[in-house]
């Protein structure tokens, strides 16, 4: 779609990005990076609980 109407993405004058393009990357760069903490989160988790379970054996 960019490559259909790049205009309607950046300021004709300056050809900076506009405020829409900004909002959708943040939504999707939040969405990506909510998703992929909570994976490597999840993996530190059981990683961490492993090694304290066996260091009491």
């Amino acid at each position: 779609m960019r490559t259909l109407h790049p205009s309607s993405v950046r300021d004709p004058l300056t050809g900076v990005f506009n405020r829409g393009h900004f909002d959708d990357r943040l939504a999707a760069e939040s969405a990506y990076a909510i998703r992929h903490e909570t994976e490597r989160t999840n993996a530190a988790h059981e990683r961490l609980s492993y090694c304290a379970g066996e260091a009491g054996r």
